[in-house]
């Protein structure tokens, strides 16, 4: 997990240098806004991660090793941090199994283990959360709904400042009618923000003033009208009855209003926020939550709650009592600021000397990684054929850029090779032959443990480059039935115009169960496969297994990923402590393109998301 955060720090906290010649002026005032925000979420979130870590780390360390009891404590812990209750039994339960199945016995060992997955449970199907505004400078309205008292006025006036910032036009309807003094606050909010008022007494109809509202902001031409309520609980009916007839309103003057119905919830009561979050999901249909004082809470789980309990996502944030402290909601930073903490360079560099490399140039790596291909269970035919190509490639020459013995330290994340030396020695040496790429040798290994039931349905329109290899291979690599089952496996799969993952990897599941695809020895070995969204029209859309490689555990207790790059490139088996560490390898490598109108790549490991995925935060498209 340490990369993630590694990775988080390095791009929101390292200094970097203008280049005048490669970023245009707003695209550097973004970077220096990006800076100013993480560093709110930084402090804001510093009670809520003295607590949590604090905590952690007291737990850890009174353990010496992993047992029942270090597991009740740790489910003690996560509840009172404010993790929901099956959120927790979920972690626990994943927790016990992998610390069983890696043969785990300190309680250290599971540290970052419990931080990734918490993080896998928020960011599962999550996007960056932005308002919903009309199209073509159409009035845009936000209803905003909650109880008295968590910060729903003080939000709506923060707000109004972020929207004149950015240039609109803001009107402001005082629909809570019901508190003393709600109004009067309101107005003063909307003095402070710049935004103009519609407002009436307490105990007028709250529809009528947002009806007059709305009439005066289409004639005055307002982009944006934010829209109060009463935030009454003790009588349901009427709360539901009010906010009925207020949605009526809206509805008959903007049929597509309201763009936004904001759920505001302090922070700071937790569980009970919670309750009052599901009454009013009850009772109108919220789009998105308002999280206020979450720099005043020391139980940052709340989040994490909200997500899992009520699925509605979290859309803007309140990390402090000034006018600019209303935030668009950023998972990365959330979770960036939550578990954040100084490194020393020592530990800055501690996660790249975990994770070393090989290019099976030598008898002595060799015979390591063949030694793990037998213990899960590979026939010595398919690792005698995964050789010879190995050795194949490597007799090209003594490329500078390859590891010539052993295995080595990564200097970077992912390494890289001297690709135009390695074309040029090969062209010389096969110039008929492409040479062997990604999936032709994983499927070399895993042939074994994959089976097609329904070969015959198959898409080969982007495996030219995979069949001109397997028609030029100096020996026949596969039979025929293997062969269909090649094709079938790695076709191009049809699916949905969307940058939902989730959408993409049903839609993989989908296809896989109808060709009757099966993978066996789960435990030993799997296929691990970086899915690409390709867009060819709006109407048009397919998946397609771009890289992809083996995963072994070792007899050490790593992970191998064994792997051919590119046909320029060499073979590599690299040694992951987890399986974060492979996802942000891998990510790291093909999640790149900046603001694609298509899908982020996705890891599936055999038929299932890869556990721990998630996107390269170094990418903001």
């Amino acid at each position: 997990m340490a990369s993630f955060f590694d990775k988080l720090k390095e791009k929101f906290s390292a200094k970097e240098e203008l280049n005048t010649e490669l970023i245009s002026l707003d695209e550097y005032e973004e970077f220096v806004e990006s800076q100013f925000v993480t560093e709110k979420f930084k402090k804001g979130l510093k009670k809520s991660r003295d607590n949590f870590s604090n905590a952690l780390n007291n737990l850890i360390s009174s353990y010496r090793e992993i047992n029942e009891e270090f597991f009740e404590d740790l489910e003690e812990l996560l509840i009172q941090s404010d993790v929901s209750y099956n959120t927790v039994l979920e972690l626990v339960d994943y927790l016990k199994e992998e610390s069983q199945r890696q043969n785990l016995k300190e309680p250290s060992e599971l540290q970052d283990m419990i931080i990734d997955k918490l993080v896998e449970v928020y960011m599962e199907g999550t996007v960056k959360s932005e308002l919903n505004y009309a199209p073509d400078k159409e009035l845009s309205i936000f209803l905003f709904v909650g109880v008295n008292g968590v910060g729903k006025t003080t939000s709506i006036g923060k707000l109004a400042h972020n929207l004149k910032k950015e240039g609109k036009k803001v009107l402001i309807a005082a629909g809570d009618t019901f508190r003393a003094g709600a109004i009067d606050q309101l107005d003063v909010w909307a003095k402070r923000s710049g935004a103009d008022i519609v407002k009436s007494h307490e105990g007028a109809d709250s529809a009528a003033i947002i009806f007059d509202a709305i009439q005066s902001a289409k004639a005055k031409g307002y982009d944006v009208l934010l829209c109060d309520t009463a935030g009454r609980l003790q009588n349901k009916d009427h709360l539901m009855k009010e906010l009925e007839k207020i949605v009526r309103v809206i509805k008959r003057e903007v049929p597509e209003g309201p763009h936004e119905v904001l759920l505001t919830i302090d922070a700071t009561t937790g569980q009970n926020g919670i309750l009052q979050a599901k009454t009013f999901k009850e009772v109108s249909d919220v789009t998105g939550v308002i999280l206020t004082k979450l720099d005043g809470t020391a139980k940052g789980g709340i989040v994490i709650a909200i997500k899992k309990e009520l699925d509605i996502p979290v859309k803007l944030v309140g990390l402090g009592e000034n006018i600019d402290d209303l935030e668009v909601f950023d998972p990365e930073q959330y979770i960036y600021g939550l578990f954040y903490k100084e490194k020393s360079e020592e530990e800055k560099n501690e996660y790249l000397k975990k994770i070393t490399y090989s290019n099976l140039l030598d008898k002595a790596t060799q015979e390591e990684v063949q030694k793990e291909l037998k213990n899960a269970g590979v026939s010595e035919k398919n690792i005698k054929d995964f050789l010879e190509g190995v050795n194949y490639f490597n007799n090209i020459g003594q490329n500078k850029t390859f590891v010539k013995e052993g295995f080595k330290t990564t200097e970077e994340l992912s390494p890289t090779y001297d690709q135009a030396e390695i074309q040029e020695q090969w062209s010389k040496k096969s110039p008929k032959f492409v040479g062997q790429n990604c999936r032709i040798t994983s499927y070399e290994l895993m042939r074994d443990f994959i089976s097609v039931g329904k070969p015959e349905i198959k898409n080969t329109e982007q495996l030219f480059i995979d069949e001109d290899a397997l028609n030029n291979f100096p020996i026949k690599v596969f039979t025929d039935s293997e062969r269909n089952q090649f094709e079938s496996l790695f076709s191009a799969i049809n699916t949905e115009n969307t940058k939902d993952v989730s959408v993409h990897v049903k839609k993989v599941k989908e296809d896989w169960a109808k060709k009757n695809i099966k993978f066996t020895n789960e435990n030993k070995i799997s296929l691990v496969s970086v899915f690409f969204h390709s867009l060819i029209t709006p109407e048009e859309s397919f998946l397609f297994i771009g890289h992809v490689g083996v995963l072994v555990p070792t007899s050490e207790g790593k992970l191998m990923f064994i792997e051919k790059l590119a046909f320029q490139e060499p073979f590599q088996a690299i040694k992951f402590d987890n399986r974060s560490q492979l996802n942000d390898y891998l990510m790291n490598k093909y999640d790149v393109e900046f603001d694609q109108p298509n899908a982020r790549p996705f890891i599936m490991e055999n038929d299932e998301l890869l556990k721990g995925y998630r996107l390269n935060p170094n990418n903001k498209g």
